[in-house]
């Protein structure tokens, strides 16, 4: 049974010029449903309509890639409770933590052994500031100590949803750890390794030992082209986003404008749909697309032309591109329970484009928007600061800490 509870236009004080003022035509309005217990909102209108927050011109905490340890090709970036980063340098299979006035601590490198890494797809700081590393390749969680030494390895089940399932990403969640899966209904391509389908992601909630409960919560994902590796897709996939923090977890369907948040237990308790975010894909956009991605492999230089070529035959077939753009890219939840979306960006493969996040007060309703400059990811958010990924002039990555100021303006 469904009960209508409110409907809100959300608009700016200022836009208001008396008490029987119309909103303008731009405002934002929420419809909200209570569905037998599950808080169902419904966002019309543009995200030009929500207030404009920036960052400040200069970090406040910078780590440089040209200074020991020469951070290469950042990956995973986490933050603990006093500021700390927490980042993986992908290219090295290495963790690193990194704080003002102190040398950086090592807690990892590459190898099979306790508190190594061969692919690691999450980081997660946890209660006391301890710190929750997900490595795919190996299928274990390991957990640091706040200080930097080895607390526990927690081997995880490969397939714990059967066979053809495979195990992505997995974080912890209070005194358990969840963990999602994926399952293709289509073998890999043998010439080029990518798999296509339109995959079923379930996440499941196991213990600190590795064994998978009943607890469960499955829902289908958007067309898909990924790798065997699971570390490389199409640009245009619309595999689900998924963010953890504390006692809540939130994931967007990529194909369409749809966030579920859920508790530890993985109950459904509130769902935002926003279907003026959805927009048809048009030719340009994906071959401006395939173009970015060629001149990255490319300029890699990992490849043969004729399997850049395949590769590229494969990434963008007529059954592969999808009619809409996917309107949803990574999610961030703060410490305060509000999540930051990324509308979908292209051009990932080089960042050359300017980016654009919305954010969501601990309800669900649109709270502001937030551009960001091109050349930049959004990897962290942390206490009003946002953690952002770049490279210079000279192709030297950085890390910067930059102060969000939430200001009233568009």
């Amino acid at each position: 049974m469904s009960d209508l509870r409110v409907l809100l236009p959300v608009v700016m004080a200022s836009a208001l010029t008396g008490c029987g003022a119309a909103p303008p035509s731009n405002a934002l309005s929420v419809l909200e449903v209570d569905s037998s217990g599950v808080s169902v909102m419904t966002v019309q209108g543009s995200i030009d309509a929500l207030p404009r927050w920036t960052i400040d011109s200069m970090p406040t905490f910078q780590v440089r890639g040209d200074e020991a340890p020469f951070l290469s090709d950042v990956g995973e970036v986490a933050v603990g409770s006093d500021g700390r980063l927490i980042v993986e340098d992908n290219q090295a299979a290495e963790v690193w933590v990194f704080e003002p006035s102190t040398d950086p601590l090592a807690l990892g490198s590459r190898g099979d052994g306790p508190g190594e890494f061969r692919n690691v797809a999450s980081i997660t700081v946890g209660r006391a500031d301890s710190i929750f590393v997900f490595d795919r390749r190996q299928a274990r969680m390991t957990v640091f100590h706040s200080a930097g030494t080895l607390s526990e390895v927690i081997d995880l089940p490969r397939g714990v949803e059967g066979e053809g399932t495979f195990l992505v990403s997995a974080w912890p969640v209070g005194d358990h750890v969840l963990l999602q899966s994926i399952r293709f209904s289509e073998p890999a391509d043998l010439t080029t390794g990518m798999r296509l389908g339109s995959p079923e992601s379930t996440l499941r909630l196991a213990d600190r030992a590795g064994r998978p409960s009943d607890q469960v919560a499955r829902f289908g994902a958007g067309l898909t082209l990924i790798n065997q590796r699971f570390d490389g897709r199409s640009p245009f996939s619309a595999d689900p986003s998924i963010a953890v923090r504390d006692t809540l977890l939130v994931h967007g369907r990529g194909a369409g404008y749809t966030l579920e948040h859920r508790s530890p237990d993985l109950r459904l308790r509130r769902s935002t749909r926003w279907p003026g975010r959805r927009r048809l894909l048009t030719p340009d956009e994906v071959d401006y697309e395939r173009s970015v991605v060629e001149a990255r492999f490319t300029s890699a230089g990992r490849a043969q032309p004729e399997r850049i070529e395949a590769l590229l035959d494969a990434m963008f077939a007529p059954e592969v591109v999808p009619d809409e753009l996917p309107a949803l890219g990574p999610i961030r939840i703060d410490d305060i329970g509000r999540v930051w979306v990324q509308a979908f960006r292209l051009g990932t493969a080089t960042w050359q484009q300017e980016h654009a996040w919305h954010v969501l007060d601990p309800t669900g309703r649109p709270l502001a928007r937030l551009v960001l400059p091109p050349e930049t990811r959004l990897a962290a958010v942390h206490d009003d600061h946002v953690v952002l990924v770049s490279r210079d002039a000279l192709e030297v990555q950085q890390i910067g800490v930059y102060a969000v100021n939430r200001s009233s303006g568009r």
